[in-house]
């Protein structure tokens, strides 16, 4: 279902097209999504500094991405935080890199249990003086979606409660946000307002007023974010590099998305959207939950994945296919039932990537640029079809195929195809 959103407060929309592809650039060039990894367990420091080789500096990127590993007091058996830093990476190498961290960390018996969460810090390495517009869109986005975000980053290990989904403690996933619009106020306000209510363990944190390093998103007189960084508590700790990777994804189309949306103004929700949200996930963090309260959140996950699917794609599609198929099969769900973090994770790695065939050759085709020119993509087909000797819908289903495992893209100039990696 195709969401209907409005807009209101048109005029801090970024109007110059410019603007949106330069806040677009940088996301993509700038922004970094790290991750502290809580694990229970009890593992010496030493050796766990010797075999994961933290950088202990922000600018240097370690063999698997780790800054720094502490001991965590809150976790199970003396356990241990591993502070991931934030890259820029390509999905299949952060996953290689997070599969390499998870088989040291199994081999030490450390694992995410119900004392276990993982925090994802989303910052930018060079800021500019970004337009409040953007991080409003990006805030409303885990307002209107949150049932749909606790549904997809659940993984039953926040309590041993019989309830479908439950998430533990309500102190770290205040579901305050949901209730607070930013539609005539200031984020300045709103970072206010939730420390008011949850502090530093709000779901969406955007740190205290105290000029600290706790102190995450800045702002100054103008109100345009100077410093950018926020913390998302909420999701539950997940020994499935898979799932790991591809949230990290998430957000950063989510990110993507709220400057798109900028372009029109500040997003706000359908007057009976945002209070079911906040009841639903409310129960999703309680543990009282309804059937219906899953089919909602369910049917959230799956409006926002189809909302920030073009996004994704611009980044890795791998990442759209593994949360599509952890809507189909809640990682909450599996562990309940039995279903161990190694069968969990294979069953959400992507499939091997294999061109052939037909497929192959359209590929080479493409790749070679031996058909240029044509003036549409319709065009390209005949002219394909003509050079290679085969029939029309071979090309076609040549073109189908390839579709699959890469981004095809038609180059209006050059009258030819080309392959998004």
């Amino acid at each position: 279902m195709a969401e209907q959103f409005t807009f209101v407060e048109a005029e801090t929309a970024i109007t110059d097209i410019k603007e949106i592809i330069r806040w677009q650039a940088w996301v993509k060039t700038q922004v970094r999504i790290g991750i502290e990894l809580e694990k229970a367990g009890n593992a010496p420091l030493y050796i766990l500094e010797r075999e994961l080789e933290p950088s202990h500096s922000y600018g240097i990127l370690s063999r698997y991405n780790v800054v720094n590993i502490t001991h965590d007091g809150s976790v199970n058996g003396d356990g241990n935080e591993i502070l991931v830093c934030g890259t820029i990476e390509p999905f299949i190498i952060a996953l290689e890199k997070m599969e390499e961290l998870h088989k040291i960390l199994r081999g030490h018996r450390l694992k995410a249990d119900a004392s276990c969460g993982m925090h994802y810090h989303i910052l930018a390495a060079q800021n500019s003086f970004m337009p409040e517009v953007i991080l409003k869109n990006f805030y409303q986005l885990f307002r209107f979606y949150y049932a749909g975000l606790l549904y997809l980053t659940s993984t039953g290990t926040a309590s041993s409660r019989t309830s479908d989904i439950s998430r533990g403690s309500t102190q770290y996933f205040s579901s305050a946000h949901v209730g607070i619009t930013p539609v005539g106020r200031t984020m300045s306000f709103i970072k206010t307002r939730i420390n008011s209510l949850s502090g530093r363990y709000s779901a969406f944190n955007m740190g205290d007023e105290l000029g600290g390093r706790h102190d995450l998103m800045r702002f100054n007189g103008e109100n345009q974010v100077v410093d950018f960084h926020v913390e998302l508590r909420f999701p539950d700790a997940s020994d499935a590099p898979a799932q790991i990777v591809a949230q990290m994804f998430m957000f950063r189309a989510m990110l993507l998305k709220a400057i798109e949306l900028s372009k029109f103004g500040v997003i706000t929700a359908r007057a009976d959207e945002t209070p079911s949200t906040r009841q639903v996930a409310d129960r999703l963090v309680n543990g009282t939950v309804q059937p219906s309260d899953l089919e909602y959140a369910k049917d959230q996950a799956q409006r926002l994945l189809t909302l920030i699917r073009p996004n994704l794609l611009t980044i890795d599609g791998s990442s759209a296919k593994i949360l599509g198929e952890m809507i189909r099969h809640p990682v909450w769900k599996l562990r309940k039932g039995g279903v161990s973090w190694a069968d969990i994770n294979n069953g959400l790695l992507p499939r091997e990537r294999v061109v052939k065939d037909i497929a192959q050759v359209v590929l080479k085709t493409i790749v070679l640029q031996q058909v240029t020119g044509a003036k549409t993509a319709q065009l390209w087909k005949g002219q394909a079809a003509t050079f290679l000797g085969l029939p029309e819908n071979e090309i076609r289903n040549g073109l189908i195929q390839l579709g699959h495992q890469v981004k095809l893209g038609f180059d209006l100039e050059a009258g030819t195809y080309y392959v998004e990696w």
